[in-house]
């Protein structure tokens, strides 16, 4: 007797392929208007609208912030919503995802330049009646000799509460960053910074944390990256430098509001 034994392949869907399609290419045309060296990081609204910044190219040269619309599923159109300029005090160099909130603005952090030479932050503001996107300066680093607030906020996006979990900014609450300099003017370690809006449209800078504050910074410098938030208002983040060793160990820190 003999047996005929039939095998099947079961293909797992974790291991099932996927397949790329690519949304957009930047440089799309000589001298690159709509800009190259998109940052890492993008943010959707509700309508299923991507928004995101490039480095460089735009219009000016100096970087953009960008729309990819949604037309339909895997369709979309691109649009520079703004150029940045490299004139001082003009800021450029946009860096990581932008924030959105609750009312179609945007936030993000610019690393070169500005007002005191040490990047600052800036919000777009929506356009209404069919205009066009308003750029506001939030925030300029290093207004102080030493830069106790913070400066050269590099490659660190933005974030708030609610963030981890998806949802919008409600534009009232705090956002908060990371600047890898600045803080301690001897070692020029790096803070952690809260932006507070106020009720008259002004906002308050505040470094809630100054690293290289314990012995032989064991507590970390250089924050280069972003912070995260659980939600109860505790801060998760990494420095670059600092720990075990000053120049390059480096730490996964915690920052909790005290009582």
């Amino acid at each position: 007797m003999v047996f005929l034994v039939l095998g099947f392949a079961v293909m797992s869907p974790a291991l099932a392929a996927h397949e790329l399609k690519i949304l957009y290419a930047f440089c799309a045309q000589s001298g690159c208007p709509d800009g190259y060296g998109p940052t890492p990081g993008l943010v959707k609204d509700h309508a299923g609208n991507l928004f995101g910044s490039v480095y460089v190219g735009a219009a000016n040269k100096y970087g953009g912030v960008f729309e990819l619309q949604r037309l339909s599923k895997d369709q979309y159109t691109y649009k520079l919503l703004y150029s940045f300029c490299g004139i001082p005090p003009c800021a450029y160099g946009p860096l990581g995802a932008m924030v959105l909130d609750t009312s179609g603005n945007l936030y993000g952090v610019l690393a070169n330049y500005g007002l005191h030479y040490s990047g600052e932050v800036f919000e777009l503001l929506a356009p209404t009646s069919g205009g066009g996107w308003t750029f506001k300066d939030l925030y300029d680093f290093c207004p102080q000799k030493g830069c106790p607030d913070g400066g050269s906020p590099e490659s660190a996006s933005l974030t708030y509460a609610g963030a981890i979990s998806g949802e919008l900014y409600d534009g009232v609450s705090p956002l908060f960053g990371t600047a890898a300099a600045g803080g301690n003017p001897t070692d020029d370690p790096g803070v952690v910074y809260e932006l507070q809006p106020g009720t008259d449209g002004n906002w308050t800078e505040h470094a809630i944390y100054k690293f290289c504050s314990q012995s032989n910074c064991s507590d970390g410098v250089d924050p280069i990256g972003p912070v995260i938030e659980d939600g109860v208002g505790n801060l998760f983040g990494t420095t670059y430098r600092g720990g075990k060793c000053y120049q390059g160990c480096g730490t996964v820190f915690e920052l909790s509001p005290s009582a």
